[in-house]
């Protein structure tokens, strides 16, 4: 099969898919992070009410256990992804945002929330232009080069099949 000599019509039908894509995983990051966010302020409210839960909750052996179940339990699910339905990964992203919410609410107890919200933000910032900077430079940068050594130097002729090996 013969990709590299597309026509215009299919570069753009997979730069629509691409596009699609990336924006859907962007969809559920924000949506995710807005849980993680919401978990840790109401959970950070609820023990700056309550000090003796906080004092239980955030000991150093709960805490330690928290992290562990938090670093085995996202390898133990990333091993099963690729067999997992749409619905059971999304269950698990906002569980594990959740989780998440909760171990970065201590954070809030030792530092000024409009800080956290400040960092939060410029850290929101910095990824989504360095992620765009990313598809733009990289995405032209490779499909160039690939074009370049590969297609051209390479396939100074169409593949033909059975002829050439990647054909």
């Amino acid at each position: 099969m013969n990709d590299f000599n597309r026509s215009i019509g299919q570069q753009a039908e997979m730069d629509l898919g691409l596009r699609r894509f990336m924006l859907g995983t962007y969809r559920y990051m924000a949506m995710a992070m807005a849980v993680t966010a919401t978990v840790a302020f109401f959970f950070g409210q609820f023990l700056i009410a309550n000090p003796q839960v906080a004092g239980m909750i955030f000991n150093p052996v709960v805490f330690l256990g928290l992290f562990f179940v938090i670093m085995f339990g996202f390898g133990g699910v990333g091993k099963r992804l690729h067999t997992m339905s749409l619905g059971s990964v999304q269950m698990f992203l906002f569980a594990f945002a959740a989780v998440m919410g909760v171990f970065m609410s201590a954070i809030g107890l030792v530092y000024n929330p409009m800080i956290i919200a400040k960092i939060f933000f410029m850290t929101v910032a910095m990824f989504a232009g360095l992620s765009l900077f990313g598809y733009t430079f990289w995405v032209g940068m490779g499909s160039a080069y690939w074009q370049n050594s590969h297609v051209e130097r390479h396939h100074s002729a169409p593949n033909h099949l059975g002829l050439d090996p990647d054909a």
